[in-house]
């Protein structure tokens, strides 16, 4: 019997498909045609039994039977818009930019599962307090020269913003983007946020924005997306 997802269920299909299309292409050896990119997708993604049957969107017509396969549809271009694969010829498919690299962690510190478990239920409120989300944060700052990443003119109210919460106590370098205040507030008008638990409130790390940044115009965004910007990623 299908289910419906709600919007916050929506949006974190939508992550875990892009991901798992990250990962089918790796595991592929970088390059594939787009259908077998989302059979392996589909079958390593670790989807769950609501998320494979929840009914595709009334927008899609009769087009796809599943709201799982009109992700899996649009989550090539998605990630060719966020400049992480590329479409050098019909059909075929290949990594690009920072999604070439190997996955890094953004702290080479190790976290125990016991405390992983403990960071990753609590509120998001309480992890930004934390002495693990700290040096995180410290070590994101230093890859971006602590400076917004996009604009580099802007140092002060500095803010690292979480891509995905999906590793949240143990998060990989491209999860997080370094923003000052200014920046932040656009880029979340623009492009929303990543999918959290609902009991969970705010993603920012400072909460005061410097009086003379000025808020990022769309071509900074459109940089960002860039592979020449590949250490730090959009939503």
């Amino acid at each position: 019997m299908s289910t419906d997802l709600d919007e916050r269920e929506r949006r974190e299909l939508r992550h875990k498909v892009n991901a798992a299309t990250l990962d089918a292409l790796r595991a592929l050896g970088g390059e594939a045609r787009r259908s077998d990119i989302h059979q392996r997708a589909l079958a390593d993604g670790g989807f769950t039994p609501r998320q494979l049957t929840a009914p595709p969107p009334a927008s899609a017509g009769d087009k796809f039977a599943r709201l799982i396969d009109h992700q899996l549809a649009w989550a090539l271009t998605n990630l060719k818009r966020d400049g992480l694969v590329e479409n050098p010829c019909r059909s075929v498919w290949r990594l690009a930019g920072a999604a070439r690299e190997a996955p890094s962690p953004a702290c080479e510190e190790s976290v125990f599962v016991d405390r992983l478990d403990e960071l990753r239920r609590m509120p998001y409120r309480d992890y930004l307090r934390t002495p693990e989300w700290r040096v995180t944060r410290a070590a994101t700052l230093e890859r971006a020269g602590h400076s917004c990443s996009l604009d580099v003119t802007h140092t002060d109210a500095l803010e690292v913003h979480h891509r995905t919460y999906e590793r949240r106590g143990r998060e990989l370098a491209s999860d997080l983007v370094v923003l000052c205040h200014a920046c932040h507030l656009v880029h979340h008008k623009q492009f929303g946020r990543p999918g959290r638990r609902p009991d969970k409130r705010g993603d920012v790390a400072t909460a005061r924005p410097a009086a003379s940044a000025q808020p990022a115009s769309r071509s900074f965004f459109k940089r960002l997306f860039s592979p020449s910007r590949s250490h730090t990623l959009p939503d």
